[in-house]
């Protein structure tokens, strides 16, 4: 494949971290087929087809979002000005996938639900929308906001007036209105391959600056000289508790504090004031959302707790196990400051320290999770200890286990791998575990227990390998 067209497509897989080979987009493609394979296994062979032709259109739109971003990248100023053919190039392969992508996404979902055509146009206007909101990321904000927001796709006037225009028009007309709206969406999507000049070089400059901050951010490292004057502003006001700690500490040094002082060179996004204030911050939004929504749509709180209840339990049972994921970035990113903290006196040496550094971070993570499982077991799930629901909190409680690992011999962090690991804990295996909640009828204190029991065994085991690795400072010195 030496045509420009294919190198275009291709730069995205050439590009990728060739140290972790293809084991991300396979643990992605593993962890998509797992509820498909579970449904098979436990409820019937007609519900896993419904559910892997959805998994299959849900990854054509991963696909494609890994290949817009991509020729956006390519969009360079310089080359759409300087290189001939870059930016006709660049449009025609963008179109070509495209339509390719909609077309495939129509005939799995069509060959199912019917409407074969209505869902390649919702296929087509779904990879638009990503498109333009790839290059204008603020754009995410308001879909956010809409999509999320009870009642808006239902008694939102403007939205069911053009939604009833839509589909009468598609009931009268339907390959005009596809062929009108293809040739629509197919401009505005060759517009987003701009051709040079002040604009493009400032917008792309700007997204330039946001993938590298969303990658450093990503391997935990600091964020704060991408984020100008009110990123600073805001860094200021929520690094305080932190600070405060960290003056606490000092003005009473002590050798039972000593490994709690050595912690703060690990930096405050990953030291327990940090999270602790951003739970608050979440917990006090997410009440603000829930007033917002009683007061001004009218719903009833009982109501917006049974429909969100899901949402819930993976979101704020991913917000658990995310720090604990990302807590190896933050120590690979200090590993000088390690090496400064072997240096003072009475610091713990080898088997000891691994175990002391294992029982400070184990204790910070099952207590995040003991908190925000009670918060959502009495208040979401009122206390029913029977919701399937329950199966994704019951999930955040094995990942702890994952920081007791031989960190003298770690590699650098990838960027994916946290959110690669909390994908495969939490919603993946909790969707194994609601299956077996659901379909099998498995007694919720029975899966519990055994979850209970599966991680109390393992992290014994892990236990007592830790007197056996290397001293964890500074760490991936072995790598």
């Amino acid at each position: 494949m030496s045509s420009p067209h294919a190198q275009i497509l291709l730069a995205p897989w050439r590009e990728r971290d060739k140290r972790n080979g293809w084991w991300g987009p396979g643990l992605i493609l593993f962890a998509a087929c797992l509820p498909t394979l579970a449904i098979w296994a436990w409820a019937s062979v007609e519900r896993a087809g419904v559910a892997a032709l959805i998994t299959a259109a849900v990854l054509l739109q991963l696909l494609w979002s890994v290949q817009i971003g991509s020729l956006l990248r390519q969009n360079q100023p310089h080359a759409a000005r300087l290189v001939p053919g870059h930016q006709r190039r660049l449009r025609e392969a963008a179109v070509g996938q495209w339509l390719l992508l909609a077309a495939v996404s129509a005939l799995l979902l069509g060959s199912k639900f019917g409407h074969t055509l209505a869902w390649g146009l919702g296929a087509a206007g779904l990879m638009l929308l990503m498109a333009v909101a790839s290059r204008a990321p603020l754009l995410w904000w308001p879909l956010a906001l809409l999509s999320g927001w009870p009642g808006f796709w239902t008694r939102n006037e403007l939205w069911l007036a053009l939604r009833g225009t839509a589909v009468a028009a598609y009931q009268q007309q339907p390959l005009l209105l596809a062929v009108v709206m293809l040739t629509l969406m197919a401009s505005l999507l060759c517009l987003q391959m701009q051709g040079g000049g002040s604009g493009h070089q400032k917008v792309y400059d700007r997204n330039a600056r946001a993938r590298q901050a969303r990658l450093e951010g990503a391997t935990g490292r600091s964020t704060l000289r991408y984020q100008g004057y009110i990123g600073l502003a805001l860094a200021r006001v929520f690094g305080w508790p932190f600070r405060a700690w960290m003056r606490q500490l000092i003005a009473r040094p002590d050798a039972r504090n000593l490994l709690a002082r050595a912690e703060l060179g690990f930096g405050a996004r990953s030291h327990w004031t940090a999270l602790a204030f951003a739970g608050v911050i979440v917990l006090s939004g997410t009440v603000l959302l829930f007033v917002l929504l009683v007061s001004l749509n009218g719903l009833r709180l009982q109501d917006i707790l049974v429909h969100a209840k899901y949402g819930l339990s993976i979101g704020l049972t991913c917000a658990t196990v995310g720090p604990a994921m990302g807590w190896s970035s933050a120590l690979y990113f200090s590993r000088r400051e390690q090496a400064l903290m072997m240096l003072l006196p009475g610091m713990p040496r080898g088997a000891e320290l691994n175990r002391q550094l294992a029982r400070r971070r184990l204790g910070l993570a099952f207590t995040c999770w003991l908190l925000v499982s009670a918060l959502v077991f009495t208040v979401v799930l009122q206390g029913d200890f029977n919701d399937p629901a329950l199966a994704f909190l019951l999930m955040g409680m094995p990942a702890g286990l994952l920081l007791m690992r031989n960190w003298a011999a770690m590699g650098p962090p990838g960027a994916q791998q946290p959110m690669l690991l909390t994908l495969l804990l939490v919603p993946v295996g909790g969707l194994v575990c609601y299956g077996a909640l659901r379909w099998l009828g498995l007694p919720s204190w029975l899966l519990a227990t055994g979850l209970v029991a599966l991680t109390l065994l393992v992290g014994a085991w892990l236990w007592r390998r830790l007197a056996t690795y290397p001293q964890a400072f500074p760490v991936g010195r072995l790598s």
